[in-house]
């Protein structure tokens, strides 16, 4: 896959067709640009094209404000972990995103790649999908005779795991190259952001793991870091489903005390099996099958994932 041009006339409709936003980093408001973006189009085609072809997106677009909010009103103000960063990005970073999304995404629906037990980031899917999908599942067990065993898993700063030489390994597999991997590579390499509070504003601080939150690129590259999911899970008995970060584990089992006692300890034996391919902790060459889904699957990694 590589990223090709965009005429004047969609480069119109993707900046006008977007929601106006208001980030302290754009030099011109959005809805100012909206309004005068046919009296400059030229030079935006350029701009978005020059970065398409290229394969670079601009170090200035990829910066950040962070707005702390707290979750809920009566939660303490004075605890850290009450508060929700909100992240504001540069009117033009998102452009640029979308002009990329677009094509990204539709290389991957044209060429069958998305994970279909998949339904957060994607067109057409919502939390209802998830749930008949496995409500569909547990009736299906049911009427085998069958009793079910159902475990919820949740990542915890889920957009703040992605390994990005991990990623870009997947992208590649997946066969986005050329000026795609390129651009690719260039927009997760050093973007920085600052938090502000009350007045004040802290210095940049550079990310080394993760995609930007309140991105458009970010919630399908986080999808396709995990696309490897059923490969993993499939081999040890268990059907699954995901929406966003969060997954549902399904293990369909006689009915009997004996193999519902010993669900647990099955669980338990494919997740941390010192061999498995769902083990947290695997050394060796990243690039073969088993390492690779161990890597993809990072959210197992380093105590992020919590079960309930």
């Amino acid at each position: 896959m590589a990223l090709h041009w965009l005429s004047t006339p969609e480069v119109l409709t993707l900046i006008t067709s977007a929601r106006p936003t208001t980030c302290p980093l754009d030099p011109i408001p959005s809805n100012l640009l909206q309004t005068i973006a046919p009296d400059i189009l030229p030079f935006l085609t350029h701009f978005i094209n020059t970065s398409l072809t290229s394969g670079h997106f601009p170090n200035s677009l990829k910066e950040a404000r962070v707005d702390p909010l707290l979750k809920k009103p009566t939660l303490n103000p004075s605890d850290v972990i009450n508060y929700r960063p909100v992240s504001l990005l540069p009117f033009l970073s998102k452009t640029l995103e979308r002009a990329v999304f677009k094509q990204l995404s539709c290389y991957l629906h044209q060429n069958n790649l998305l994970d279909p037990h998949q339904s957060g980031f994607k067109a057409g899917h919502s939390t209802e999908t998830a749930l008949i999908a496995v409500t569909e599942e547990l009736h299906t067990a049911k009427a085998a005779s069958l009793s079910s065993v159902i475990i919820l898993l949740d990542l915890s700063a889920a957009f703040d795991t992605v390994n990005h030489q991990i990623l870009l390994h997947t992208l590649q597999e997946l066969g986005v190259s050329g000026s795609a991997l390129s651009l690719l590579t260039s927009y997760l390499k050093d973007p920085t952001y600052r938090v502000t509070w009350r007045g004040s504003e802290s210095d940049p601080c550079q990310l080394t793991t993760g995609v930007p939150q309140g991105s458009v690129l970010g919630p399908l590259l986080f999808s396709l870091y995990t696309n490897s999911l059923g490969s993993v899970i499939s081999p040890h008995g268990f059907s699954y489903h995901c929406y966003a970060d969060d997954t549902q584990l399904i293990l369909a089992l006689p009915t009997s005390r004996t193999w519902l006692n010993r669900a647990p300890q099955h669980v338990h034996s494919a997740l941390h099996q010192p061999n498995g391919s769902l083990h947290p902790r695997c050394e060796g060459d990243p690039s073969s099958h088993q390492q690779k889904h161990v890597g993809l699957l990072s959210w197992l990694q380093d105590g992020g994932m919590s079960s309930h």
